[in-house]
């Protein structure tokens, strides 16, 4: 993987399009109550920011590899191996930032606890407390039931397709 350092030379590519890699992805909506954008200046005070930096390259790489032979199940499991690696970032960093909120858990403890009955499903969570379920598209509809009866709002997605520019602002 060939990486940029500057505006000049850092692009996106597509690896695989929502044709060639169908995802499905339950969103389950929880509320931020804390500010995100601050965790980048915090996240460098973490006692393992620099362990997290060594492991990155390897988990980049790997996420491409599990992209490129459209492994959906490897795809979910590294972006929820990711997850916690973050989130151990902001949790140890110098604000101590807990992100998560009570419902955020309840999500995490049912994706693992379907994961048990072979449901293939993980999850993954931004520097937020929105927790995205992703499965396969034939079992949004049982993973997204579940995620409701939790009583929590859910929202369906799939893979994204093509960057492009607009010109109106999405906000």
């Amino acid at each position: 993987m060939v990486h940029g350092t500057g505006h000049d030379d850092s692009y996106s590519s597509i690896l695989a399009s929502e044709t060639e890699l169908p995802m499905g992805i339950v969103v389950a909506i929880i509320p931020k109550y804390k500010q995100t954008m601050d965790m980048h200046k915090d996240a460098v005070t973490s006692p393992f920011f620099h362990a997290r930096l060594a492991y990155v390259h390897q988990a980049l790489a790997n996420m491409e590899a599990a992209i490129k032979t459209r492994d959906i199940g490897r795809i979910g499991a590294l972006a929820e191996r990711d997850t916690l690696v973050l989130h151990g970032i902001t949790m140890t960093g110098e604000s101590e930032a807990m992100l998560w909120k009570p419902e955020t858990l309840r999500v995490m403890a049912e994706v693992r606890r379907l994961r048990q009955e072979d449901v293939p499903v993980h999850f993954s969570i931004d520097t937020g407390a929105t927790v995205y379920v992703n499965t396969l598209p034939s079992k949004v509809g049982q993973v997204e039931g579940y995620i409701k009866d939790l009583g929590i709002e859910t929202l369906r997605c799939g893979v994204g397709g093509k960057a492009q520019v607009i010109s109106s602002h999405l906000l």
